[in-house]
């Protein structure tokens, strides 16, 4: 009686620890995933942030061409009115 005892014991503490070991291996492997995925979206995120900056250099040029082109446009046009 008592072996059979122990040897259901040691059985159910067997699945357990099977059980466990399964369970550990599948969080394991969700945890790799998570972290494949957080990495992925730091990636993307560094490539929008350099497209963002690249995008507002080229504002900030653009900006300074059309000022530079409108600069003699009103000057010119402010001179037939400022001669009279």
């Amino acid at each position: 009686m008592f072996i059979l005892s122990l040897h259901s014991t040691l059985e159910f503490a067997f699945e357990i620890g099977s059980g466990l070991l399964t369970e550990v291996r599948r969080l394991q492997s969700l945890l790799g995933e998570r972290d494949k995925a957080i990495q992925d979206m730091k990636e993307e995120k560094d490539d929008l942030e350099r497209i963002v900056e690249s995008l507002r250099t080229t504002i900030r040029q653009n900006d300074k061409m059309i000022g530079r082109c409108l600069d003699p446009l009103f000057t010119n046009l402010s001179s037939p009115f400022t001669d009279q």
